[in-house]
């Protein structure tokens, strides 16, 4: 059986690929500080984005600035989350005109991006991420989503229902699952199957994701690449690049995820966390 790691770069040893990754997080996270101060005025509503105005800031400075990430990494694992819920609060206060509606719309554009950057930065830190528990009926439903038709997911542990994840993880597992399904299948036998098994005979908690999809899609992840570069390839199916990326981060500084091929071709993409 092959084993190939993901092993994304995140080497911050290399001045000029560390200022050019940077560049592009700051602009990133710029476009969201500025559209977020331009709602305040335009709403004539002083102060009522400052906390996530202050975040972007506290985001932008994290990247290099690791005790800053270390010491607000509660709210820079939910940066999007935060500045969504900030932006509807203020939104539905008050009349909103075309022109607000229109930096809302820049604001969401650029925030999954933005907020994906982010998730790097405490990857970057080797930052520790407080889990959640989760049943496993509501780790299931947010997995299969749309598609609990075509997305099966078992544990191999019935007895236990309780699951440790990060925040998010089984929705960004989704995320990549749907992804997969909805990719066009070059080859005939694929079809639109995909098992996500939850297992935790070995003590750590391991999730293999399978079926008839096409898994060669997260090869490039494995390459050693930059993820600046990998989210601007778009040769590349971002719709599986992207939440694979953000499941890597998730599963770090002591998780790891792995694309495995057996002796008979048959793939599966296998996420551990301790």
């Amino acid at each position: 059986m092959s084993a190939l790691p993901f092993s994304v770069n995140l080497d911050t040893s290399d001045p000029d690929a560390v200022r050019s990754e940077r560049h592009g997080y700051v602009n990133l996270i710029n476009v969201v500080h500025a559209e977020l101060q331009l709602v305040e005025r335009m709403l004539d509503m002083p102060g009522s984005l400052r906390s996530a105005i202050r975040l972007c800031e506290t985001a932008a400075e994290a990247y290099r600035n690791k005790r800053l990430a270390l010491r607000e990494s509660r709210d820079l694992e939910t940066f999007a989350h935060l500045i969504a819920n900030d932006l509807t609060d203020v939104t539905s206060e008050s009349d909103v005109t075309a022109d607000v509606n229109e930096a809302v719309s820049i604001v969401n554009e650029v925030l999954a991006d933005a907020d994906l950057r982010v998730q790097e930065t405490l990857a970057i830190h080797a930052v520790k991420r407080p889990c959640e528990v989760r049943t496993f009926g509501s780790f299931a439903s947010d997995i299969g989503g749309d598609r609990p038709a075509t997305i099966r997911i078992a544990t191999n542990d019935p007895r236990d229902e309780e699951i440790h994840v990060p925040y998010r993880f089984a929705h960004t597992l989704g995320r990549l699952a749907r992804g997969l399904l909805d990719s066009p299948d070059s080859d005939e036998g694929l079809t639109d199957e995909v098992d996500v098994t939850v297992d935790r005979s070995s003590g750590a908690l391991r999730v293999t994701i399978s079926g008839a999809v096409d898994l060669d899609q997260l090869l490039p992840l494995t390459e050693g690449t930059r993820p600046g570069v990998l989210m601007a390839d778009e040769t590349l199916n971002q719709d599986v690049i992207r939440p694979a990326l953000l499941l890597w981060y998730l599963s770090q500084p002591y998780g790891s995820v792995t694309l495995l091929r057996d002796e008979d071709g048959r793939q599966s993409c296998v996420v551990t966390l301790p």
